[in-house]
């Protein structure tokens, strides 16, 4: 059974709504459990400079894999320049340009990823002029949490 990081913000009663989950193979996931303390089964809260954070790594992510595309197009020219046959070459060419494809596929997952955690960005900005919220007590997060989530001590 697959892990989910999971979001939450707290309502004015103190009930936790739900707002997002992600599985353990998400980019998401994967910046949230290098960077923060992630707690099992209750919730902790996420600040902005948090969301920031994690937002800044997942665009490190994309600018690496931009990387990796140019590196791997260059890679297709210098397969073409070669002395192998036609056939050699567009085989290795076509590898080449599958690589790209999951490349670029893995660009799409963290482009959406940004844009989530932009989005709880703005959510936590919306209350920030509220006096019955928090701001730093508004998102919150954990893994495999249950219906009735609580907060994490400490």
């Amino acid at each position: 059974m697959s892990q989910y990081i999971q979001f939450f913000v707290k309502s004015p009663k103190g009930e936790f709504l739900p707002i997002g989950n992600f599985s353990r193979v998400c980019s998401i996931y994967a910046v949230f459990d290098e960077n923060f303390w992630v707690p099992f089964g209750k919730v902790t809260p996420v600040t902005n400079k948090d969301l920031m954070s994690v937002r800044n790594s997942l665009e490190r992510k994309i600018e690496e894999i931009d990387q990796k595309v140019l590196d791997v197009e260059k890679a297709i020219t210098i397969v073409a320049g070669c002395n192998n046959s036609i056939e050699d070459k567009l085989k290795e060419i076509r590898d080449l340009n599958s690589g790209i494809e999951e490349l670029l596929d893995d660009k799409g997952e963290l482009q959406s990823s940004v844009s989530y955690i932009s989005s709880l960005e703005e959510i936590i900005d919306s209350v920030a002029w509220d006096s019955r919220y928090d701001e730093n007590k508004y998102v919150y997060y954990g893994i495999e949490v249950g219906e009735k989530p609580e907060e994490a001590e400490g």
